[in-house]
């Protein structure tokens, strides 16, 4: 049977293949066709996604080959020797992983995983026989997507060139656990919305004694092929910057101070115009102080306070006037002992005998009302109402109240 022997050169070629094919590969991260474009001259920010959006669950499958003692000045391996006295590899054997990862963002990720394999190995004692032992690693990655990073998101793209490192625990059914850590590239293929080829190159250094060498370190080298399943919501949402922003808040900005503004100029004119309606009050008082018009109670304190036609309310103006009637009954009649009779009148030619009555009522007890807010008990309020025969009267003044004090 003829015999195969380790030739050195064929590691360095295999190396040197390796590394140009993790070249290459972002050449042919592409993007399927599609009519959402962006605009270079727009810069696009992406909108940050809930906990439980942008989950992926993977499993894989692959090899393992394993370099034990690396650094023991008389390392001992399951691997033939060959005439040159170099080993290569102590044992090679077959790993599954399951992991699940988290997108925090369009470019960065964390996985955790547990992988799982099969390694026979020669103890450190240099026995013939081999040692079947399992090799679980239970990992926590931190992944870089390259391509997203400086090529932009892209929806529809085939292919992503996603580097990592990760830590964690390596255990052996027999020895100690010990930690474990190192790097990795996953090369991602988009198969469509949902589900994704993965390519899965990694080396994990630990304690060479994991693996019975006295000391050392051993590298483990793994290359899976499996599928990763992207649970919805998938993707992110573009926030679009927009180049106008700070003007567009400026001139917000503007609007408040000029709104500002507008709301104190109407509280001056607020304060203005009661200012005014009291001079006017402080007026009227003073001309019917001088015109002698009220002489005292009982019979001399009347009042006549106009409406506009079909109208309950009073004018401004009016209410001055009743303000004024009032200021004089606190001043005539300090003790409330009086009785005072409103007559509400309306008249025969504006409308219909119900209305007309109806609005006369509704003026006297405006009225009833101001006299009542003024301290003046209900029992001493007489109302009544009066139509004022069409003809009688000018129409403008038949819509009115009169108010005077009984005997």
């Amino acid at each position: 049977m003829r015999k195969f022997y380790y030739n050195p050169n064929m590691k360095k070629c295999i190396f040197a293949l390796c590394a140009l094919l993790v070249c290459a590969l972002p050449v042919f991260a592409q993007e399927a066709p599609s009519m959402d474009a962006n605009p270079d001259s727009i810069r696009v920010s992406y909108v940050p996604n809930r906990f439980g959006d942008n989950w992926e669950l993977s499993i894989a499958g692959g090899v393992s080959v394993l370099f034990n003692g690396v650094g023991h000045a008389k390392e001992t391996t399951s691997a033939p020797e060959v005439a040159s006295g170099n080993k290569t590899y102590d044992a090679v054997g077959g790993v599954a992983e399951i992991a699940a990862t988290k997108w925090f963002n369009p470019y960065i990720a964390g996985r955790i995983g547990w992988m799982t394999g099969y390694l026979p190995y020669a103890n450190a004692k240099g026995a013939s026989s081999n040692i079947a032992e399992w090799h679980n690693y239970a990992h926590i990655d931190m992944l870089w997507d390259w391509t997203t990073q400086f090529g932009g998101y892209k929806p529809g793209r085939i292919y992503d060139a996603v580097p990592y490192v990760h830590v964690g625990i390596v255990g052996n059914p027999g020895y100690n656990v010990m930690m474990g850590g190192g790097a990795g590239f996953l090369s991602r293929f988009h198969l469509n919305d949902s589900w994704l080829l993965n390519l899965d190159l990694r080396a994990t250094a630990t304690s060479a004694r994991k693996f019975g060498m006295p000391s050392g370190i051993a590298i483990d080298v793994n290359a899976l092929v499996g599928v990763s399943y992207r649970f919805k919501e998938q993707g992110w949402k573009k926030k679009m910057y927009n180049p106008y922003g700070p003007e567009v808040r400026r001139l917000l900005n503007e609007n408040d101070d000029l709104k500002r503004q507008l709301d104190d100029a109407q509280q001056v004119n607020e304060s203005l115009a009661q200012e005014v309606q009291k001079a006017q009050e402080e007026k009227i008082l003073t001309e019917v102080v001088t015109k002698e018009v009220f002489r005292g109670i009982p019979d001399t304190l009347e009042m006549t306070v106009y409406y506009a036609i079909n109208s309950s309310k009073l004018s401004a103006y009016e209410q001055a006037h009743l303000n004024t009637y009032i200021r004089m009954i606190n001043f005539n009649d300090p003790n409330r002992e009086h009785r005072y009779c409103v007559i509400g009148t309306a008249d025969q030619g504006t409308g219909t005998l119900e209305v007309n009555q109806r609005v006369s009522l509704e003026r006297a007890n405006a009225i009833k009302q101001a006299l009542m807010d003024n301290g003046i008990r209900e029992e001493l309020i007489d109302v009544q109402t009066r139509i004022v025969p069409d003809g009688e009267a000018c129409m403008a003044r038949a819509s009115h109240v009169i108010i005077y004090p009984l005997q």
